[in-house]
């Protein structure tokens, strides 16, 4: 399906550019996934409130790895900044 507008940033101008980072209150700083935090990253999904909210499981480091690197491939190919895993269709 075609779109009607053109888009407002040439394509390759984000690919181009490291994922920004993102500092909060509090000295928080949002940033995106390494490789480093798939220990963090396994060990945050067994928590059950992130169970709860999302509609995707990690299990083992190697899983949360092979998301880091799908959310580093969203940014280079410019089709997302954070992952989203499409889901098959409701029957």
């Amino acid at each position: 399906m075609p779109y009607l507008v053109p888009p407002c940033i040439p394509p390759g101008s984000l690919a181009a550019l490291d994922q920004p980072s993102v500092p909060v209150k509090g000295g928080l700083l949002l940033r995106p996934w390494r490789q480093t935090d798939a220990a963090a990253l396994a060990a945050a999904f067994t928590d059950p409130g992130i169970q709860r909210w999302h509609v995707r499981r990690i299990d083992s480091e190697e899983e949360a790895r092979g998301w880091i690197t799908r959310c580093q491939e969203r940014w280079q190919a410019e089709t997302g900044a954070q992952i989203r895993e499409d889901r098959p269709a409701a029957v």
